[in-house]
């Protein structure tokens, strides 16, 4: 059975924002702002879709281990769920950075490419600068100050409108998905608000031992109808999910952290380190340790390598 989490979460003891996706902003709220771009000391990870639109220089980030660079005046578009982290602001003064909850992303009437690189983990790029006037930046976000739900929408809107016409100009990825392989056309879907409280169930409570039936348990609907209708909208199967959610919020804290890996392995909800391992390898095609050195030596700032067990 699920139940709420009391504890404090492991990324607050770390020094981290909060771990649980939708955290670090409300979960189910557009929010857009514009300010000075600053390099984060950790990953942090919530449940919007992120966009960042960098005035004045490129921006870095590291993703999954990899690190990428987004060219100024380039709109930026990739899934927060996914551990990240800003390492290299460069001379950019001004950034505008706007959050999409999940559950909107699922429900906006996007291109089916866009959605689904997005869904997987992919960083989309738009291939032209986006010429976005610095004056009707301010208006959207004095709007959306003001808090009027009716404005609100208008700028939510925008925003909508604002990805669909980077379709037409056209997306490059910057990061591929983790998953590559060619997938089907996603369809309107009346189940969206399912998946969307299956993705909140799993966010909340994926450090703890969370089963297929507890998560179909909140949304009323049998196991094997929860898996098909997960599957159908995100591409992947509950499990998978799950595992690979522990795994990139492993990477976070072994790339950030000193703390030994059997305490990592079982603060992202795998019951045992020889099956941490398992997975881990399967996944990243390496061993913990050996990811840990690598992440650590890119990063002159973070700790020092630490222990195995």
């Amino acid at each position: 059975m699920v139940t709420p989490i009391a504890r404090q979460s492991e990324s607050q003891a770390e020094g981290f924002e909060d771990h649980s996706l939708g955290a670090h902003y409300h979960p189910g709220r557009i929010f857009i702002e514009e300010r000075r771009p600053a390099v984060m000391r950790h990953h942090h990870w919530h449940g919007h879709v992120e966009i960042n639109l960098p005035f004045d220089d490129d921006v870095e980030y590291r993703i999954n281990g990899r690190r990428f660079r987004l060219p100024a005046n380039h709109l930026g578009v990739f899934w927060a769920a996914v551990p990240h982290r800003m390492v290299e602001a460069h001379r950019c003064r001004r950034m505008m950075i706007a959050y999409v909850p999940i559950q909107q992303f699922l429900i906006w009437p996007l291109d089916e490419a866009l959605f689904n690189d997005v869904i997987r983990g992919a960083v989309m790029m738009s291939a032209a600068p986006y010429p976005l006037a610095p004056d009707h930046l301010a208006m959207l976000i004095r709007d959306f100050e003001r808090q009027d739900a009716g404005l609100v929408q208008l700028v939510s809107d925008e925003i909508l409108t604002l990805l669909k016409r980077t379709t037409r100009y056209g997306w490059t990825r910057l990061l591929t998905p983790d998953d590559d392989t060619p997938q089907p056309q996603r369809r309107n879907d009346p189940g969206l608000e399912q998946v969307r409280v299956m993705l909140d169930t799993i966010a909340q409570h994926y450090d703890t031992p969370l089963t297929v039936d507890d998560i179909a348990r909140r949304v009323g609907l049998h196991p094997n109808y929860a898996m098909n209708r997960f599957k159908k909208v995100m591409r992947t199967s509950i499990k998978q999910y799950i595992t690979r959610l522990r795994i990139n919020h492993a990477k976070a804290l072994l790339a950030d952290t000193r703390r030994p890996i059997l305490d990592i392995a079982l603060a992202v909800g795998f019951s045992t380190n020889s099956r941490f391992y398992a997975a881990f390898k399967r996944y990243e095609s390496t061993t913990p340790q050996r990811f840990r050195d690598a992440a650590q030596s890119l990063s002159p700032g973070n700790p020092g390598p630490a222990n195995e067990g």
